[in-house]
């Protein structure tokens, strides 16, 4: 980023992302399948059409990345970049060749190094947040370390929602599309925060199996859940009706 990490310091500026461990900032983006076999996630090599990509005069740029399982399963991902904006696009569109029905969820996780604070009384930075912040659709909350590492990872499932993680007044991102719902997770583990996010399929089964979670009693759970939900719904539309009526 174009902004220093202190004024007496214009050379070192703020790097939110970066490979380094000591101060690791990844984010990763993917497919994860159901059953085995080759996946699009975040380990996959994909190809690319040129080894070079520039704005040039133009606003927008795409640059479109392809994976293929070598069994007529095709994705490709797609990052669009614009012009005086650190925000970036990404889509993925799968074209299926195989005589099987692909079954599956869109994923995405920040990985950022999380580290006990140290304060001091001369630096007021080091009493600013540092960390993971996820919202649910009304409401922002921050996550903190210690809470994170002796309660365990925090789970919700919302839509219109996003997770972060935050340095001082800087954040890194994912902000899923508008009106579908997610399950979000964010954890601490060997001093990294993971906030991650999967898409919903409509089916339990598939979902519970790609997340790693595939069990008689949580697709029964979940089965029960969206059950309630239908009656709720239909209680709902009766009570409407009655009271039009």
């Amino acid at each position: 980023m174009n902004y220093p990490v202190a004024k007496d310091q214009p050379n070192n500026l703020v790097r939110l992302l970066g490979p380094d461990r000591m101060d690791l900032g990844l984010i990763q983006t993917g497919l994860n399948a159901f059953g085995d076999g080759p996946k699009a996630d975040q380990n996959a090599q994909f190809q690319r059409e040129s080894d070079w990509y520039e704005l040039g005069n133009q606003d927008v740029l795409d640059v479109p990345l392809t994976w293929t399982d070598g069994q007529g399963l095709m994705v490709e991902k797609t990052f669009r970049f614009r012009r005086g904006s650190y925000r970036i696009d990404v889509t993925q569109r799968i074209t299926n060749d195989r005589d099987a029905e692909w079954r599956g969820a869109d994923y995405a996780q920040i990985l950022r190094r999380s580290r006990e604070p140290e304060r001091s009384m001369f630096d007021v930075d080091t009493y600013s947040f540092d960390g993971p912040i996820i919202y649910d659709g009304e409401k922002s909350e921050k996550l903190d370390r210690d809470d994170l590492m002796s309660d365990g990872a925090y789970d919700i499932q919302a839509a219109n929602g996003w997770i972060a993680t935050i340095q001082h007044h800087f954040l890194s991102a994912l902000v899923p599309s508008p009106d579908t719902q997610y399950v979000y997770n964010v954890s601490v583990r060997d001093n990294v925060a993971i906030s991650s996010l999967i898409s919903t399929p409509l089916d339990s089964i598939v979902f519970l199996a790609v997340i790693g979670h595939l069990s008689v009693v949580g697709a029964l759970a979940m089965t029960v859940s969206k059950l309630l939900g239908a009656l709720v719904v239909w209680w709902l539309v009766r009570r409407r009706e009655a009271q039009a009526v």
